[in-house]
């Protein structure tokens, strides 16, 4: 019985920081520094993600996922204090970034701030911080957040086309002032070219399906 009494906090203690999981989450922000007017806002759009701000734009649907997931894992190492008198001891007077989660029922805050001194030198892997709405300052382990910083550039979706090409049923290449290039596909999967003929109308021709399939990509 005494022993049970006598149990290390650190034991019993929660290390999760989120409490949301990435189905719930209908959008996220970040921020570098408090004062920075410049915020990376990401909204889900039904099984996608759509950047907001800085610039509105597609995103990366799977890598923004995939990072969502790892912010949502993160742990507290650590606990630093409860009672810090001087934030700015710990960076977290002006965080370096701010990451806020918002769900239907509410919205998380996570302040990350200075990196944590160690014997051997700086680990910059490991941070200071703590949540918007507690006093107590933990350490925690974050091994991207050079990626969070670079957010609106990294989790950019790259692709010209909103469209899933390889879904595509027909295609139209035209030049200006000249009559375009009509492709469409079969239910067998091949492709044929639809010309236009001055005397029989419009008349089709094999296409090369290796090479539309390709242009598809």
């Amino acid at each position: 019985l005494l022993d049970s009494l006598s149990i290390d906090i650190e034991q019993i203690r929660d290390p999760r920081i989120f409490t949301s999981s990435v189905f719930e989450v209908s959008s996220w922000n970040l921020q570098r520094g408090a004062e920075s007017t410049v915020r990376t806002r990401i909204a889900r759009q039904g099984d996608n993600w759509d950047f907001e701000t800085p610039i509105r734009a597609r995103a990366d649907t799977p890598s923004v996922n995939t990072l969502l997931n790892r912010i949502l894992s993160l742990n507290t190492s650590a606990i630093a204090t409860n009672d810090a008198d001087d934030l700015s001891a710990y960076g977290l007077q002006n965080p370096e970034l701010r990451i806020a989660i918002e769900t239907e029922q509410s919205r998380e805050v996570l302040e990350i701030g200075a990196i944590v001194p160690t014997q051997n030198g700086d680990a910059a892997t490991r941070r200071y911080a703590k949540r918007e709405d507690r006093p107590t300052i933990f350490e925690i382990e974050i091994e991207f957040q050079e990626l969070l910083a670079n957010a609106q550039t990294k989790l950019r979706d790259r692709h010209i086309f909103g469209i899933e090409t390889k879904a595509a049923t027909s295609i139209a290449i035209a030049e200006v002032d000249e009559e375009p290039l009509t492709l469409q596909r079969l239910e067998n999967g091949d492709w044929e070219i639809l010309l236009r003929d001055p005397e029989r109308g419009i008349v089709t021709v094999p296409g090369d399906t290796p090479a539309v399939q390709e242009l598809l990509v």
